[in-house]
């Protein structure tokens, strides 16, 4: 059995994207724009002043927390970042996002559940630690397209980088243990 010439060029070009970590699909973050938006900066612990998170695409269909197999394609990618040195030993605030086509406190618990349905993939299919992640509802009170509110790109996932337990001790261990002082 002969492969045809199109055939081929398809089964190259896969494994040529295949072997492109930076590479993705339109409409997905690649892993190392993951890896870039969420690892901390070790070199200012604590004084970057800029929030290490990413949003992400990860769709939902209206008023549901079931997640499409596009979401999960993009979740494959968080899981393999998470697993990456760079945020191996990191925990990560999941928050979930509505558009404003339901009530605000519908909204508010339909946002939770995402969240929990993307945490629910990534300890269940990739076997990431429940203790990394911490699922949170923003409802509609973060509305990515404020032109558009009900549109879909408002019905996502974002990533937020929670200090890790052991770079606060890092910090404890660097400032001999004092306490700060608030003025």
């Amino acid at each position: 059995m002969s492969l045809t010439r199109n055939a081929l060029i398809a089964v190259a070009a896969g494994l040529l994207f295949a072997a492109t970590p930076d590479a993705a699909p339109a409409g997905e973050t690649s892993l190392n724009d993951i890896i870039r938006s969420l690892a901390p900066m070790e070199y200012l612990p604590g004084h970057s002043g800029k929030r290490r998170a990413i949003d992400l695409d990860i769709p939902f269909e209206i008023n549901s927390n079931r997640l499409t197999p596009r979401a999960k394609r993009q979740l494959d990618v968080v899981a393999e970042a998470l697993r990456r040195r760079e945020l191996r030993d990191q925990r990560f605030e999941v928050i979930g996002h509505t558009d404003a086509s339901g009530s605000k406190s519908l909204n508010l618990k339909l946002s939770k559940r995402r969240a929990e349905a993307v945490l629910n993939y990534l300890t269940g299919r990739h076997r990431i630690s429940p203790r990394r992640l911490k699922p949170v509802g923003k409802g509609e009170t973060e509305i990515k397209n404020v032109l558009s509110p009900e549109n879909a790109e408002n019905r996502r996932v974002e990533f937020v980088l929670v200090q890790s337990a052991s770079a606060t001790q890092k910090n404890k261990a660097k400032s001999g243990g004092q306490k700060d002082i608030k003025w």
